[in-house]
């Protein structure tokens, strides 16, 4: 039995697997509602219209059983397709409203940051060398950089941070809007991996009086840098947000026959047992982070895990025995050269 849809609300189009030639007959339905029947030498097709609260359900086939046979049975199966436009109506619209919500989301964390970066260039540049000549004003601000290098140093390290955010909201953002994103996986060494990561974070760190203890490691995997640089981000952005302060953070690279693992163990906020796997589902926050008011707003480590590192590595959280040191590990397929 084959039976093809084409289905219509408000004059947009909702879902339609036609022939080209099928949609060429719909011309018939403007001045009729009775059902198409051609029959032609090589070909025959019947078409049904049904008419809903919803919108326009057209219902086709070529099937000889339908065409003259069991006209009617046709007729009762497009109703019972028929049922199901409000259900798809509303699924485009949910699909439609997630789409706006990621897509406000992404376009408020990038104005945030944006702002963020203006902030700290308007501190290092003096207001004075805006209304002055480029020659001028090249010599008031290296003067002001002078005067106030550990200031300055500190805003440009700022900057490079938001930077990093930038580019991992634009990442995020190319793969959500791409079907099939293009990964270009490589060798990488995970140390230098790691630590370019965090060399962004080590100054909130050490604001919270927290020690990152990790460990040189001659490990290397197979993997695309730029996916994974994102989901570090994302995993050290939280670790900053939800470690307890004064305490360690503390990684390990574990080399096995077919995996490398890396973890981050910590002193963190509570993660209740049952949430354990919704803390990776997007737009969920723990019942802990809501009182503490520290829920994220952003994309989040949910979409980071079923997106960014599909194939690439598995992420998943650990709570240990005690209840309270939480680990985070990432498992990457061993590379061994």
């Amino acid at each position: 039995m084959a039976i093809r849809i084409r289905i219509l609300s408000n004059d947009s189009l909702l879902f339609c697997n036609f022939t080209d030639r099928e949609i060429a007959l719909l011309s018939h339905f403007e001045n009729s509602e009775k059902p198409l029947l051609e029959l032609k030498s090589g070909y025959g097709v019947r078409i049904e219209k049904i008419s809903t609260e919803s919108g326009i359900l057209f219902a086709a086939t070529t099937d000889k059983e339908y065409l003259s046979r069991n006209p009617k049975q046709f007729r009762a199966i497009a109703l019972t397709l028929s049922s199901y436009v409000g259900v798809l109506k509303q699924a485009k619209i949910d699909t439609a409203s997630s789409l706006q919500d990621r897509n406000r989301k992404i376009l408020h964390n990038l104005v945030t940051l944006n702002g963020k970066n203006k902030q700290e260039i308007y501190s290092i540049i003096p207001p004075e060398a805006g209304s002055t000549s480029r020659a001028e004003a090249i010599k008031l601000i290296s003067a002001h950089v002078k005067e106030e290098s550990d200031r300055i140093a500190d805003a440009l390290f700022r900057i490079a941070k938001n930077n990093m955010a930038i580019g991992s909201e634009i990442t995020v953002a190319n793969l959500f809007f791409t079907q099939e994103p293009k990964i270009k996986a490589d060798i990488h060494e995970i140390h230098r991996v790691l630590m370019n990561a965090l060399y962004m974070f080590f100054a909130d760190f050490t604001d919270k009086g927290v020690r990152v203890d990790f460990e040189k490691t001659q490990a290397k995997a197979y993997f695309d840098y730029t996916s994974v640089q994102v989901a570090l981000y994302h995993l050290l952005d939280n670790a900053v947000k939800y470690i307890l302060q004064n305490e360690d953070l503390t990684i390990r690279v574990v080399e096995l026959p077919e995996e490398i693992k890396v973890t981050f163990q910590m002193v963190s906020i509570k993660i209740e047992p049952y949430e354990k796997k919704s803390i990776f589902e997007d737009g969920i926050s723990g019942h802990w982070p809501k009182e503490a008011n520290s829920q994220g707003q952003g994309v989040g480590l949910g979409y980071i895990k079923k997106r960014v590192l599909t194939s690439i590595a598995e992420i998943k959280p650990a709570r240990h025995s005690h209840g309270k040191t939480q680990q985070v590990c990432k498992a990457f397929k061993n590379f061994s050269g």
